[in-house]
């Protein structure tokens, strides 16, 4: 994960997803989210172009995170990710009323939709 600027964390997965690893994820944005704590001021960008083999767990210990922090989340761009990890994604965002995430092709897009 790189913090890009104070509003932006940027964070590129590589090879399968694990419980431990998303943890460790969890652990690491809860972190940002402590050194900057403004309100609805984070914005994010996720990589999954290199990743595979999430866990559904996985997606859901993501999803209770986000949805007890959703207050500090602006948006969250998600690129390369399949399609069932969409499918799954969104319908946690909808369960969590998360509407400011979108999926991408391509990290150029993602950048341009959060304004970076």
């Amino acid at each position: 994960m790189v913090v890009e600027k104070s509003d932006l964390t940027v964070s590129t997965f590589h090879g399968k997803g694990s419980m431990e690893g998303t943890r460790a994820y969890i652990q690491m944005l809860s972190e940002v989210v402590q050194i900057f704590p403004e309100e609805g001021k984070r914005s994010s960008l996720v990589d999954l172009s290199d990743f595979h083999g999430t866990p559904l767990r996985a997606q859901l210990s993501l999803g209770r995170w986000m949805l007890q922090h959703r207050g500090q989340l602006e948006k969250v761009a998600v690129v390369g990710a399949r399609a069932w990890e969409r499918k799954i994604a969104k319908a946690i965002m909808k369960i969590s009323r998360f509407k400011r995430l979108e999926f991408f092709v391509d990290q150029a897009s993602a950048r341009a939709w959060l304004g970076v």
